[in-house]
């Protein structure tokens, strides 16, 4: 197994596996540590022949490393008004969970587990599709996310679509960048075009 792209998060880029039968399973281990710098960072591995040749599935890594948070403010106490306050008005209460598309466990689509929620959320993925031949084409995308989309339609459940830096690379790696002013500019620029074909196909049915 060996690392193909991005950053390894790890001592090695390459850890021996152990032998397998052809058809057989096995179980793979490797320890991560999460990077001290915040962002976004990310790393993709492969496995690796004894001749060199890749071959298999990406293995990806996506990860959000937030900053500290802040000492809040000492707190204020004062005394409760004499008036009431009126009620706070009574919303209706949406239920809905995120799913992995990529993940057939997390995406229980098949099986209607989900019926009766009123949404599902889940990130539109253009620049990190799993084949890299993928990658920026929105038709193969499309092919994959729409059949998800009306199944859960189907089901009277609607699809909360999120737009982040697995849709548009942008000025990507992040890892001691932090230019996420660039960013949020390219996003605005590059969602309209790159996803207005799918907002005609999917109006009403997503959130």
């Amino acid at each position: 197994m060996v690392l193909t792209n991005g950053e390894a998060m790890s001592s090695q880029s390459s850890y021996p596996l152990p032998a397998i039968a052809p058809g057989a399973t096995g179980d793979v281990s490797i320890n991560l540590a999460a990077p001290t710098t915040p962002g976004m960072h990310f790393g993709d591995w492969r496995m690796k022949d004894d001749k060199g040749a890749l071959f298999g599935k990406v293995v990806y890594l996506r990860i959000q490393v937030t900053q500290g948070a802040a000492t809040p403010p000492p707190t204020t106490h004062r005394n409760p008004p004499t008036d009431p306050l009126p009620p706070p008005a009574t919303l209706p209460l949406q239920t809905g969970m995120n799913i992995n598309p990529d993940a057939p466990h997390s995406n229980p689509l098949e099986t209607g587990e989900l019926r009766g929620l009123d949404w599902v959320r889940w990130v539109f993925k253009l620049a990190a599709r799993h084949n890299a031949a993928e990658r920026q084409d929105i038709n193969a995308a499309f092919r994959q996310f729409d059949p998800l989309v009306q199944g859960y339609v189907d089901q009277g459940v609607g699809s909360m679509i999120v737009l982040n830096q697995e849709t548009v690379w942008a000025n990507a790696p992040w890892s001691g960048n932090n230019d996420w002013n660039s960013y949020a500019d390219q996003l605005a620029k590059r969602c309209p075009p790159d996803c207005r074909p799918l907002q005609k196909v999917w109006r009403g049915s997503v959130l």
